[in-house]
């Protein structure tokens, strides 16, 4: 265990902010908005088929998270935190040898293309970040402008205010 946080750890960047005003974004539906700014996030609706696997997947701005979720009817527009900071690690940033280190795949082929995280890396990092408490930031599959954030679900169970529901906005269609 040790080991996977001194490794996760290569690649950290701490920032004032994840972005520049300290506002991260969320794309669901209208009665889902509702309950994360009454309740936070249910843990009950994270899914394990996603790219990082179970936790909160949120974005850089409102038009990163409708590309990432196109059908969603609102967006919530959470605040970032100290917490958030601190255990965040810049995929970006990090070399395909700290890749490797970090998901233990030494063959990085059809996982990691033009810097975007492929599903089998993206499980493989997503599991060891919960296991150390730490959390992902990464390229956007379907933007090139801005990022995402990936919250495992044990981060956010250990820290519910890791994150910070602001209020929600309405889509236009």
């Amino acid at each position: 265990m040790r080991r996977i946080v001194s490794v996760l750890l290569i690649g950290m960047l701490l920032m004032p902010s994840l972005s520049e005003a300290g506002l991260l974004f969320h794309a669901t539906k209208k009665a889902a908005a509702r309950k994360i700014i009454q309740k936070g996030f249910s843990t009950k609706a994270m899914r394990a088929e996603t790219r990082f696997g179970k936790g909160l997947y949120l974005s850089s701005s409102k038009k990163v998270a409708l590309k990432e979720k196109p059908k969603a009817e609102t967006v919530v527009i959470l605040r970032d935190t100290r917490l958030l900071q601190k255990y965040s690690i810049d995929t970006r940033k990090l070399s395909k040898e700290q890749l490797k280190k970090i998901s233990g795949d030494l063959d990085l082929r059809r996982n990691l293309r033009r810097g975007t995280i492929g599903p089998d890396l993206g499980k493989k990092i997503g599991t060891k970040a919960g296991k150390s408490g730490n959390v992902i930031i990464y390229h956007s599959a379907r933007s090139k402008q801005g990022f995402n954030v990936f919250i495992p679900k044990e981060v956010y169970e250990k820290h519910p205010k890791i994150i910070k529901p602001e209020r929600m906005i309405t889509v236009s269609k």
